[in-house]
């Protein structure tokens, strides 16, 4: 066997041959959607009430899964078409679970697309939106910045140190968040210490992530070659400029 025939791909020496499945012929799959869409549009007319509603629902579901499965299955068709007709297939159920399960689409669409409504909660919309982002973006940074401290005091290997680190690491990775933020807007008040809504969300998302993130930068220290610490040692660096200038830089590469 030349090489050149070894280098042809199965499909192309199936296609050679004629030895093509008659599910795996693009011809087949197109006419098959064609029929498919056409029979679809004929299931969404249908009344609910309609006698062979409930049969005609389900021998499209049947045959809207049969096609999305065979092309899918097919390994030699792209990545963008499959996950279109997922996509796609999805929808489709969905359209039809609001039309025959849920109730009437109008009532649907008035419920949850009423503009009227949208306006008046346009305001509170904005307002939560914009709250939102900010507590996402200062909880972020304050997680960051606990996280990666936690890691470069680990990185010192010091025992007693190290004990109340894995000690907070474990206790806020426990914790369920909930809970942790109802004792510290419900609780504070207790000791004196009174922070407003937006405050204690900050500090519990934050004390919460930052046990994630110390964790992940752990990681990325850990990943680096003790002989890049002993050079570091060699050279006359400190503790901190090595972990600053060596272990830091390459710790946040390796975790990005």
């Amino acid at each position: 066997m030349s090489s050149y025939t070894k280098s042809r791909t199965f499909q192309e020496l199936a296609a050679a041959s004629g030895r093509i499945p008659l599910i795996r012929r693009p011809s087949f799959l197109v006419f098959s959607f064609m029929a498919l869409a056409t029979y679809g549009a004929v299931v969404f007319g249908l009344a609910v009430d309609a006698p062979s509603a409930g049969f005609a629902t389900g021998l499209f579901v049947c045959l809207l899964l049969a096609w999305t499965g065979i092309l899918v299955s097919d390994e030699h068709k792209k990545t963008t078409l499959k996950t279109g007709a997922a996509f796609l297939a999805l929808g489709v159920l969905a359209g039809l679970f609001v039309k025959f399960k849920v109730g009437n689409s109008a009532e649907i669409m008035d419920l949850f697309f009423n503009l009227e409504v949208i306006e008046k909660a346009w305001p509170y919309l904005k307002m939560g939106f914009w709250t939102t982002v900010s507590l996402s973006l200062c909880s972020a940074l304050l997680s960051t910045t606990i996280g990666v401290a936690l890691a470069v005091f680990q990185s010192f290997n010091n025992r007693v140190l190290n004990f109340f680190i894995v000690a907070y690491v474990d206790f806020f990775r426990a914790i369920p968040l909930i809970v942790l933020l109802m004792l510290i807007y419900y609780g504070l008040p207790f000791l004196n210490i009174r922070l407003s809504a937006f405050a204690s969300g900050v500090l519990g998302l934050g004390l919460n992530s930052g046990a994630y993130v110390s964790e992940i930068f752990r990681a990325g220290f850990l990943s680096i070659d003790k002989g890049q610490i002993e050079a570091c040692g060699a050279l006359g660096m400190n503790s901190w400029q090595t972990v600053i200038k060596v272990l830091l830089p390459q710790a946040a590469r390796a975790i990005t």
